[in-house]
């Protein structure tokens, strides 16, 4: 099961690949979607990482300036 960051969307898909930021993941339904990593939980974005054995930058929380 793949989530975004806010938890609101999820799939059932496969991994397929991973190129210049984007993940190709393939749905049960045959459909293939691309979804930004950026998009993805730190739990997926964890799972590329350690499946295509690359350095993910961690993601740096924007901070308001007051």
């Amino acid at each position: 099961m793949w989530k975004d960051r806010s938890g609101t969307f999820q799939t059932e898909a496969a991994f397929v690949s991973y190129d210049a930021g984007k993940v190709l993941l393939h749905k049960l339904n045959g459909n293939r979607i691309t979804v930004p990593l950026e998009s993805l939980s730190d739990r997926d974005v964890e799972f590329v990482r350690r499946k295509c054995g690359i350095t993910i930058p961690l993601r740096q929380e924007k901070q308001e300036i007051t």
